[in-house]
């Protein structure tokens, strides 16, 4: 299975729903062998992996917009330098992508901003390359139904209707197959 060169496909939702479960299964199993995987917020180069650490190092210390900065100084450094370049020759996979910072940051996170002006903050780094597609996975057992991440999640999708696939609650092996009919359907991906 080949995914289409410049096809940046998303996995998103809430911790603990299967997507990094599903992803690393999709790449050991080689079901798109010329795919490039990747994982934001802590990416690909020496500098955005260090800003990534840096955050997960001194988050008890660190005010919610503080934290944000640094993710998408980390998030600019990962798309100029790697997801950017890839996509010339490559499909991308990415586990989580400027989604997660709206619903994290803003929507769970205590930003003190307008959701425009954040959103256009968040989305800076893509250089205008938004996901191809996303599927999107809410089976978090760990949020309720009506918490403000989940909101978040939801809300996105709504308005990103076109390009988001919701995951079922479902085996990996049965969500690997949808992803990959899901691909082939909307020639994304081809045998």
């Amino acid at each position: 299975m080949k995914l289409n060169r410049g096809s940046l496909i998303c996995f998103e939702g809430p911790d603990d729903t299967g997507k990094s479960t599903l992803i690393h299964h999709l790449k050991t199993q080689q079901i798109f062998g010329n795919a490039i995987y990747t994982h934001q917020p802590s990416g690909e180069t020496p500098l955005g992996m260090d800003i990534y650490r840096l955050t997960e190092s001194y988050k008890e210390g660190m005010t919610p917009l503080t934290r944000q900065f640094l993710h998408l100084a980390s998030h600019a450094e990962h798309y100029s330098h790697f997801i950017i370049p890839n996509l010339v020759d490559h499909g991308v996979i990415m586990d989580r992508c400027w989604w997660s910072t709206i619903a994290y940051g803003w929507y769970a996170g205590g930003i003190n901003m307008d959701y425009s002006e954040f959103f256009n903050l968040v989305t800076l780094p893509t250089e205008g390359k938004m996901p191809t597609l996303v599927f999107l996975s809410m089976n978090s057992f760990k949020d309720s139904p009506g918490s403000a991440l989940l909101q978040g999640y939801w809300e996105l999708q709504e308005q990103y209707l076109e390009t988001t696939v919701l995951l079922p609650v479902a085996s990996v092996e049965e969500r690997a197959a949808m992803v990959v009919n899901t691909l082939v359907e909307r020639g994304l991906a081809e045998a």
